[in-house]
């Protein structure tokens, strides 16, 4: 039998719920307007109310991420993970702000998040989120490759942990923007050109279909997604050292 909430108690959870959202709502609204000081500030009063709301925080450390706030992001993401160590994107954002082992560890984390949800999804058989999930999977191994390629480049056997990070990212999915480029941009430092445009001509045609379905509204409805401004500029630098000028002016004009 159900517990019977006493009728003050139910008047005073409703009002604050409702007060919650419209607080959380308001905090969004001002993320993406760019005015993080006031969307801090919703955020500081609905965070007192309820310290470990998830959605709040997680807003929190996108704002503080968008507004550059390096340090601030990372304090925020490290106490989500601290209530939720299973959503991987938190692993991944992490990761992002940091770098080296560091980085080198959240990417790890959060792979084995995502490897977690796709098997659910396997037994479920939910062929659109295995997908999606797939694809970020390969994305985050390709995140573990830049860094072999940067920050950890002067590591023993740096390029072979690239190459195998790689391999990872393709056995995954072959429909990520990210391997593909990782694979170009390593394939170039290796003067393996003919390799690399190839690797770079498919990772800029998946940028182009994932912006155009994101744009129609079908990414959305397929779980797809827009690549970031910061990925879109590291491929157009890629296009340009490779001499592929057309494609570097299309996506910089995106």
């Amino acid at each position: 039998q159900a517990l019977a909430i006493p009728a003050t108690m139910a008047l005073s959870i409703v009002p604050e719920t409702g007060e919650i959202d419209k607080m959380l709502a308001a905090a969004e609204k001002k993320v993406y307007e760019g005015d993080f000081k006031q969307a801090a500030g919703l955020l500081d009063q609905l965070l007192k109310k309820q310290p470990k709301h998830l959605d709040a925080l997680d807003l929190y450390a996108k704002g503080a991420m968008d507004a550059g706030m390096t340090p601030l992001a990372i304090k925020i993401l490290k106490k989500s993970i601290s209530i939720d160590p299973r959503t991987y994107h938190r692993w991944m954002n992490l990761g992002q702000l940091q770098g080296g082992l560091t980085a080198l560890k959240c990417y790890r984390q959060g792979i084995q998040c995502m490897e977690s949800e796709l098997s659910a999804f396997k037994i479920a058989s939910d062929q659109k989120q295995m997908r999606q999930i797939s694809t970020e999977i390969a994305s985050a191994y390709a995140s573990i490759a830049e860094l072999y390629v940067t920050d950890l480049c002067d590591e023993n056997g740096a390029e072979k942990e690239c190459e195998s990070a790689l391999k990872c990212a393709f056995k995954a999915s072959e429909e990520s923007a990210e391997a593909h480029y990782g694979a170009a941009n390593l394939r170039f430092i290796q003067g393996r050109k003919a390799e690399a445009k190839g690797h770079l001509g498919k990772s800029f045609e998946i940028i182009k279909k994932q912006a155009a379905e994101s744009h129609s509204g079908s990414s959305r409805d397929e779980g797809g997604y827009e690549h970031t401004y910061n990925f879109r500029l590291s491929v157009t630098e890629l296009c340009i050292e490779m001499g592929e000028f057309e494609a570097a002016s299309e996506l910089i004009d995106r």
